[in-house]
């Protein structure tokens, strides 16, 4: 029995979910209150680009980068 290798299948949409928070977390403890700006400048600069596939992923992105930042306002 053959299986594929690890790069050929395709990440479960609750594993994309799970990365997705994951940068979120780790661009608000890089880049704290500015977070939601880097990643809605990603998002132009791939839209720009013509990535749109990108684009939408920085705009899923930045989306949990606002919900998190509601639910824990910065002091």
């Amino acid at each position: 029995m053959t299986s594929a290798p690890p790069s050929s299948i395709a990440p479960s949409p609750i594993d994309e979910s799970r990365q997705r928070i994951d940068l979120a977390h780790n661009m608000i403890e890089v880049h704290g209150p500015g977070a939601a700006q880097v990643a809605r400048e990603n998002a132009r600069a791939a839209a720009v680009a013509g990535q749109a596939a990108q684009a939408r992923s920085w705009l899923r992105t930045l989306d949990i980068i606002q919900r998190l930042a509601r639910s824990c306002p910065q002091s």
